[in-house]
């Protein structure tokens, strides 16, 4: 046993203080098997990313992003963000249109056909999209904030 009047485990967990009684209490907890019972034991987290972002974002804008959410407002990137990913798939579907339908065996004479030179339109709005979805990205987090509910 230890001193007059220290808990017992306390000292073992190196003399931290109210630190060293929490983990002491927590121990002791988890031997006896009350740790064992508890609701969603072995269960993963549901981790609220509103509540990760409590102690990064000011409370301020995250009251204001939650009512413009509510209010069906969504920031200029988010709505970039639909449409690029639409880019982007009629862009993978062009490619495999023409990775489908060329006859040729050698890259060079793939390069004249029709289809690959009318995607070069595609391929420039798919990067124009982008260029615009990264530049509307950081205005919206200047501001709106990280918390963008």
């Amino acid at each position: 046993m230890g001193r007059p009047g220290e808990l017992p485990g306390v000292a073992s967990l190196g003399g931290l203080g109210e630190y060293s009684l929490a983990e002491a209490q927590i121990q002791k907890a988890i031997n006896s098997g009350n740790m064992d019972k508890l609701k969603g034991s072995y269960k993963s987290l549901d981790l609220d990313t509103d509540n990760l972002r409590l102690w990064t974002d000011d409370a301020g804008i995250r009251v204001i992003n939650r009512i413009l959410k509510a209010n069906g407002f969504k920031p200029r990137s988010l709505e970039l963000k639909e449409s690029l990913e639409s880019e982007i798939n009629r862009l993978g579907t062009s490619l495999k249109h023409i990775l489908s339908s060329i006859e040729a065996k050698n890259a060079e004479h793939a390069l004249e056909k029709q289809d690959v030179i009318a995607m070069q339109s595609v391929v420039e709005k798919c990067n124009k999209s982008i260029a615009e979805y990264n530049s509307a990205v950081l205005k919206d987090l200047m501001t709106y904030g990280s918390g963008w509910a």
